[in-house]
C-alpha cells in the first residue's frame, strides 16, 4: 500500500509540475515539502511511537479487535476496508512513502536548480573521506539495507548508497557486481564486518580490565 501512495504522489507531482520556469518548479516543490512536514507535524505522536520501536499500542493501532475511537490522528478515510484494514495501517503505509516521497523531491529539485534541496540535507563536515576500500563500504550498505533499520526498511539501495557518496565524498561504482563478489567469497564473505566487530569487542574488553 505505501509504493502505491508513493507512485500516486509522484503521478500528482509530475502532473501539476509547471511545464515552465524555474522559479515556478522550485516553488511548487517547496509547497510540496510544506505539506509533508504539515503530515507529520499533525502525526509526530503516532510516527515517534513507531520511530522509536514501541510495541505497546500495538494491539489498538494494528488489530481490527482495537477500540475504533482510539486515534493518535486517525482520519475517517483509513477506515476504507473495515473487514481487512485497521485503524493505522493506512496512516503508516503514509507515513513510508512519504519517506520516499522525501527523496522523490530532493532529487527533482536537484535537477531543476542544483543545491536547492538542501532543506534536506544537514549540515556535513568537509573533511570526512573514506580511506577504507569501497568493497568495505559496500559491506557496510548492504548490511544497513537488509537489516532494514533506515526509514524503517522503506529506503531503497541506491537511495543509501546515494546518501552514503554524498557523507564520504567518494563515488560507488558497480556495487551490484562487488556483492555478487562478495557473495562468491569464501567464508566470512562479510570480512570488513567482522573485522570492524572484532575490533570494537576488543577495544571494549581491554576497556573493561583497565
Amino acid at each position: 500500500m505505501s509504493y502505491l501512495i508513493y507512485f500516486t504522489q509522484v503521478r500528482s507531482c509530475e502532473l501539476m509540475l509547471p511545464k515552465a520556469g524555474t522559479s515556478h518548479k522550485v516553488r511548487f516543490l517547496e509547497k510540496e515539502i510544506k505539506k509533508i512536514n504539515q503530515f507529520f507535524s499533525e502525526n509526530n505522536s503516532f510516527v515517534s511511537y513507531m520511530e522509536q520501536g514501541h510495541t505497546y499500542l500495538d494491539h489498538l493501532f494494528f488489530s481490527r479487535h482495537g477500540k475504533r475511537d482510539f486515534s493518535f490522528n486517525p482520519n475517517i478515510h483509513y477506515y476504507q476496508y473495515p473487514e481487512f484494514s485497521t485503524s493505522h495501517d493506512m496512516l503508516w503505509s503514509q507515513v513510508q512513502a512519504l519517506y520516499r516521497y522525501i527523496h522523490y523531491i530532493r532529487e527533482k529539485l536537484e535537477l531543476i536548480q542544483p543545491g536547492s534541496s538542501g532543506e534536506f540535507r544537514e549540515r556535513q563536515p568537509n573533511l570526512l573521506v573514506w580511506s577504507g576500500t569501497k568493497t568495505s563500504l559496500v559491506e557496510i550498505i548492504y548490511a544497513l539495507y537488509f537489516k532494514g533499520d533506515i526509514n524503517h526498511g522503506t529506503v531503497d539501495l541506491k537511495t543509501i548508497v546515494a546518501a552514503f557518496e554524498d557523507f564520504f565524498n567518494i563515488e560507488i561504482d558497480n556495487f551490484y557486481k562487488t556483492y555478487g563478489e562478495m557473495k562468491s567469497r569464501k567464508d566470512p564473505r562479510t570480512k570488513y564486518l567482522h573485522t570492524i566487530a572484532a575490533k570494537l569487542e576488543a577495544k571494549m574488553n581491554e576497556e573493561n580490565h583497565t
